[in-house]
């Protein structure tokens, strides 16, 4: 029997799950141990007001880098 992963990850402009947004959605699938197909989706943030800049710098991102986004 195959052995089927699913790896999920989001990233956020910031660690309060109430005011800060997520950015980018993330997925890895793993079958057997081997990669099998991933996605990236990256997004605005919903405000621009409350993104931590401690957040962005762990993502090497800044605001004008998110505008970029869909």
């Amino acid at each position: 029997m195959q052995q089927k992963q699913l790896w999920f990850d989001t990233e956020t402009t910031g660690t309060n799950e109430v005011k800060h947004d997520i950015i980018q959605l993330a997925a890895l699938i793993v079958v057997d141990g081997e990669e099998s197909d991933h996605i990236e989706i990256k997004c605005q943030p919903i405000s621009y007001e409350n993104i931590d800049p401690a957040a962005l710098k762990v993502h090497g991102m800044d605001e004008h880098t998110l505008k970029s986004f869909m």
